[in-house]
């Protein structure tokens, strides 16, 4: 009986885990983000499952960098002049580094070696592309000297 309890409790889990929310704005932009979701699960499933572990919603606002939030649930926010830009690939990378943000909220007291590791966990993610477009692992590569220069230097604001 002990046994089968577990085994539902864990099938809750799993299932109350088992789908992200996407708000719906602009033009179909949750249809993109849903395809973002399907290339991150058939380049790499462990991303996809550390995606759907670590996010319960992705929304969409007009600041100019991507973030999240831990309200009722871990929500990514996602540039809206993101989705316009029509790249998959940079869609994919940018909810799986997010993701790594909402997994690791606690270590915000640390914030240089936080988007450090974020933007390294981006990277191996695009590694696993194969059709990565050279700018964004350009951009992911200048991130991560940024990041390392300031935390080397203690200078993370």
């Amino acid at each position: 009986m002990k046994l089968l309890f577990t085994l539902i409790s864990c099938f809750a889990m799993l299932a109350g885990n088992s789908q992200i929310k996407v708000d719906k704005a602009g033009n179909f932009w949750d249809k993109e983000v849903y395809k973002a979701l399907a290339h991150i699960k058939e380049i790499d499933s462990t991303a996809y499952d550390y995606v759907l572990s670590n996010t319960d919603r992705i929304s969409f606002w007009n600041e100019n960098y991507n973030t999240f939030e831990v309200v009722n649930g871990t929500r990514i926010l996602l540039l809206s002049s993101q989705i316009m830009d029509k790249s998959l690939n940079n869609l994919s990378s940018t909810i799986v580094h997010e993701s790594y943000h909402s997994c690791h909220a606690i270590d915000h007291a640390k914030p240089c070696r936080e988007e450090l590791d974020a933007y390294l966990f981006e990277l191996s993610f695009l590694f696993r592309m194969k059709d990565a477009e050279p700018w964004l692992i350009e951009f992911v590569y200048d991130k991560i000297r940024y990041y390392k220069i300031q935390n080397e230097r203690g200078d993370c604001k």
